[in-house]
């Protein structure tokens, strides 16, 4: 009698299941068993020396200061750019019965008006002469203010640095760069 064989079929299925599950096995071994290393310090790298240091006050990029003082009523008493002189200004004699335009009349005076005038003509000079190099963009002012000084005399130190406005209505910036200068905590004194 002849035994009858079932078709044979060549194709074998593969179980992928177990695979996967030994290669998540050693990946999972190899992330915990990796020791990272602090790589901080560890670069053998030469540096070139540091060149001479050059004296803040007559490096050009070191902000120039602009420094203004104020009397106890927050009126401006006196402004001093850089390394130049104190520049005294005149303040309003009594101001408490004052109307809010005559003290902006104030704000404004002759005294006021020439002592950011002459500030002006002190960064204009600057820049008239070659100036520092990178000019007006390389330049910075740092303006150190009383915490009680009338807002609007900021402004108007600003304005005298910043630009002029020519006739033709065009503006010739200055100084582009104004920061002021930061404050420290009774803590930090």
């Amino acid at each position: 009698m002849k035994v009858k064989r079932a078709p044979s079929n060549d194709k074998v299925d593969l179980n992928m299941t177990p695979m996967i599950d030994i290669v998540f096995q050693l990946l999972t071994f190899f992330l915990f068993s990796i020791k990272p290393i602090d790589t901080e310090g560890s670069f053998n790298i030469k540096m070139p020396t540091p060149a001479k240091q050059a004296n803040p006050e007559e490096d050009p990029a070191f902000p120039k200061v602009l420094r203004m003082k104020a009397d106890q009523n927050g009126w401006l008493a006196s402004v001093k750019f850089d390394k130049g002189d104190e520049i005294k200004v005149s303040p309003p004699v009594f101001t408490d019965g004052m109307k809010h335009s005559d003290k902006v009349k104030e704000i404004n005076n002759e005294s006021v008006r020439n002592a950011f005038g002459s500030i002006h003509q002190k960064v204009k000079g600057m820049f008239g002469t070659g100036g520092p190099p990178g000019g007006a963009a390389a330049t910075e002012v740092e303006l150190d203010c009383d915490s009680h000084l009338k807002y609007n005399y900021v402004i108007q130190a600003i304005t005298a640095v910043s630009g002029e406005r020519q006739s033709n209505g065009n503006i010739t910036p200055l100084i582009e760069k104004i920061k002021f200068k930061p404050k420290l905590s009774p803590a930090a004194k």
